[in-house]
């Protein structure tokens, strides 16, 4: 007889994702056009699929240096420059693993330790339990539609923030 896992009771306390339960759902329908979790909606180019086997039979199946490839950082720098005629060093670019990483790393830098962020929901679904101590987010529900006006937004600012 199978015996089942006995987990932490604290797993059972985190909240389930609402943008999971509808993904888990449009996963058993047809004809469903998928806009949540970065989910593809095209193939990858050839020369992407082919760069990537490269690298893979290079054996460059490893964690990358903080800063990321300094050649990636490198190349990105050099289309900023050519495309926008702008003069970047390679130490202007910072890499991200996501979008969760870039954006908590960009409040993090523009957001001063004790200051508030109004958040409008609906938010990507780890956002609210993020929470740092160095700023203190504050969900805001427009009930009037996708445009969130400046006063709505202004109304969900604490006295004390």
């Amino acid at each position: 007889m199978p015996r089942s896992i006995d987990w932490h009771p604290a797993l059972n306390e985190l909240p389930f994702s609402p943008i999971r339960m509808m993904f888990n759902t449009a996963a058993k329908m047809t004809d469903v056009l998928h806009l949540s979790i970065g989910q593809p909606d095209m193939p990858a180019p050839p020369h992407v699929i082919e760069a990537y086997i490269r690298a893979l039979r290079d054996g460059k199946t490893r964690y990358e240096l903080d800063g990321c490839l300094p050649q990636l950082r490198e190349a990105i720098t050099g289309f900023y420059n050519r495309r926008y005629g702008l003069h970047l060093e390679a130490e202007n670019i910072l890499i991200t693993t996501g979008c969760c990483q870039a954006m908590y790393m960009a409040l993090t830098a523009a957001v001063k330790p004790g200051k508030e962020v109004i958040v409008i929901e609906p938010v990507f679904c780890s956002l609210p339990h993020r929470q740092t101590r160095r700023s203190d987010p504050a969900a805001h529900r427009d009930e009037g539609g996708q445009r969130i006006s400046g006063r709505s937004a202004a109304s969900a600012r604490r006295d004390d923030g």
